[in-house]
């Protein structure tokens, strides 16, 4: 592959987690009450894993993984 080759793609695949974040951020303050600012991951604790888990319909514990 070619050095302007990889270029090319590290470009596209930049653009598009950009637009891919824009989106879910528009679509998640039009359909909820609550901000989640941070990004949450597996052992996330707080008032944003409950929020999210409150919009998903599930189970509100405010842990981020499996119930154990």
């Amino acid at each position: 592959m070619t050095k302007y080759t990889l270029l090319f793609f590290v470009f596209v695949f930049a653009l598009s987690l950009f637009f891919i974040n824009t989106n879910s951020v528009e679509a998640q303050v039009a359909t909820s009450d609550c901000v989640i600012t941070s990004t949450l991951r597996l052992g996330s604790t707080g008032s944003e894993v409950a929020c999210l888990q409150s919009q998903l319909g599930i189970m509100v514990d405010g842990k981020f993984g499996p119930n154990r």
